[in-house]
């Protein structure tokens, strides 16, 4: 952190401000900021420290997450690109946003700290702007050095460069379009990384806050781009115990549950206030680079339930305790629920298969099936999941997407399908369903003897902002079907669609079956 000192001489303050990201942008501040006093912040030293690291070329790939307001912009967007220019005036630099405005301001602060008596009188002899090449989006210097801005949207191609940097590529507004976050991934996939000159060399720096649990961040740090990452997470508020250690001064912070970021310019007060003006689900993903909050969205983590087959007890807390059940031997129903695509392809859902009981009012997660699959592939993972649990006598289609289709190539080979027209939107349906979980009624398996539940559960706390929903869909689905059931089943007699009461116990064994 830099104290107040008295003036240095100017030639020891440019040699300082040369060497140093952060020592610059402190100087510099009051060129682009002259009402707002500079507040220093360490987590400001550390990001400019990773971006030294850039410089050098020792990081080629690097992602910060980091909440609005905490200087996160003028720091990688403005004032780093124009001091990497002092070390490598004839560097060419593309600038891109989800905005076309915000891009075009940036590049105009960019512009205005260059052009600013207080750049020229130190670095002026560096390089001189071009007059032919510099309007508000695109200017160069005499040493064929550039720099171009664009939103995302643009798809410009064909101009090379030697880094690329993505400031906030989403709309927090699009925070439940999955759709509209696809689109902003996809432009980057297709556009942005052809961009530059040299693809071994060049680097790419992605600066912005969580949006979604499908956007670029997500994108980038998957397996699909087969690249390793520098990704640097910072919350308004830290969730644990935090200790961070500076990558080129090896200086130590640590920082308690609960302390702000920035404490000097935003405290907990001010950050109290901005959950609630932001709300819950909209702070998580800006503020604490969680686009869901710890508890979920809709569904809350803590309303579930959990279940194990007899001779398989899992290793649980004691606040896990209070909530887990030995899985009972008979129920008073099971079903499938069904939720399909229209075909399978690289970017369509996924297809989504359950297997739930009911015993009274309790709801319990048997079976699942998650893959994308063609239309023919579909058919075979219902008639599969039919045998492996005979007692789903109901098979639940949704009467959308395949679901006819799949049911009118089935009709006569299994018996009890049944489609059901989606009533509401999605997440009216999936809020619906959560009421059985609020009330303490749906059972899952325990992780720890069940891997894939906690995928499941993930995409139910994070939905709505989830880039696939099958689980959620099968989920509500299924439980607004139990409602219009009787509690309990007759114990003679037949209804048509339902089990006999010897044909709804369940084997423990048949739990090795759920892993399809």
């Amino acid at each position: 952190m830099l104290l107040a000192t008295p003036a240095l001489p100017l030639a020891v303050e440019c040699e300082q401000a040369e060497r140093h990201l952060y020592r610059f942008l402190h100087d510099g501040w009051h060129v682009l900021e002259p009402e707002t006093e500079f507040v220093p912040g360490w987590h400001i030293e550390l990001v400019a420290e990773y971006l030294e690291l850039a410089t050098q070329g020792d990081i080629k790939r690097l992602i910060i997450n980091e909440p609005p307001k905490h200087t996160k912009s003028l720091l990688c967007t403005v004032f780093w690109p124009v001091w990497w220019w002092l070390h490598s005036p004839g560097l060419r630099l593309f600038f891109t946003s989800y905005s076309s405005t915000l891009s075009t301001e940036h590049s105009v602060k960019r512009r205005q700290l260059i052009e600013s008596q207080w750049f020229q009188d130190r670095w002026g002899d560096r390089f001189k702007l071009s007059g032919d090449q510099n309007v508000k989006t695109h200017f160069e210097n005499d040493h064929r050095g550039a720099m171009f801005a664009a939103s995302l949207s643009s798809g410009v191609t064909g101009m090379g460069e030697d880094c690329l940097i993505i400031d906030d590529p989403h709309d927090a507004d699009n925070q439940d379009n999955a759709n509209a976050i696809r689109e902003d991934v996809e432009r980057y996939r297709r556009t942005t990384p052809s961009r530059l000159n040299n693809p071994r060399e060049g680097a790419i720096v992605m600066v912005g806050h969580r949006v979604n649990v499908g956007d670029l961040t997500a994108w980038m740090l998957g397996a699909e781009t087969k690249q390793a990452w520098t990704h640097i997470v910072l919350r308004a508020e830290a969730e644990k115990d935090e200790t961070w250690k500076f990558p080129i001064s090896g200086r130590i912070v640590t920082r308690k549950e609960g302390e702000p970021l920035q404490p000097m310019r935003i405290g907990l007060e001010e950050l109290r206030h901005a959950k609630v003006d932001q709300g819950e689900r909209r702070y998580a993903g800006l503020y604490q680079q969680r686009p869901s909050p710890l508890g979920g969205n809709i569904l809350k983590h803590e309303s579930l339930r959990y279940y194990y087959p007899r001779g398989s007890e899992p290793k649980i807390t004691e606040e896990e305790r209070a909530k887990t059940i030995m899985l009972p031997s008979d129920f008073d129903e099971v079903l499938q629920s069904w939720d399909f695509a229209f075909k399978a392809k690289t970017d369509s859902d996924f297809i989504g298969g359950h297997v739930w009981a009911r015993r009274g009012a309790d709801k319990f997660l048997l079976a699942r099936v998650h893959r994308r699959m063609s239309f023919t592939e579909s058919v075979r993972a219902v008639k599969y999941l039919s045998e492996a649990w005979p007692q789903a006598h109901r098979k639940l289609f949704e009467d959308a997407a395949n679901g006819p289709a799949i049911e009118d190539t089935l009709k006569h080979e299994l018996p009890g399908i049944i489609l059901v027209p989606p009533l509401g939107s999605k997440t009216e349906r999936f809020e619906a369903a959560t009421y059985d979980c609020e009330s303490g009624n749906v059972y899952v398996p325990h992780p720890s003897i069940c891997p894939w539940i906690s995928e499941v559960i993930q995409e139910w706390v994070d939905y709505p902002g989830v880039p696939h929903d099958e689980d959620c869909d099968c989920f509500s689905q299924a439980m607004l079907i139990f409602r219009k059931s009787p509690l309990k089943m007759p114990t003679s007699g037949v209804i048509i669609g339902q089990s006999r009461p010897e044909e709804r116990r369940i084997d423990h064994q048949s739990f090795r079956k759920m892993n399809f």
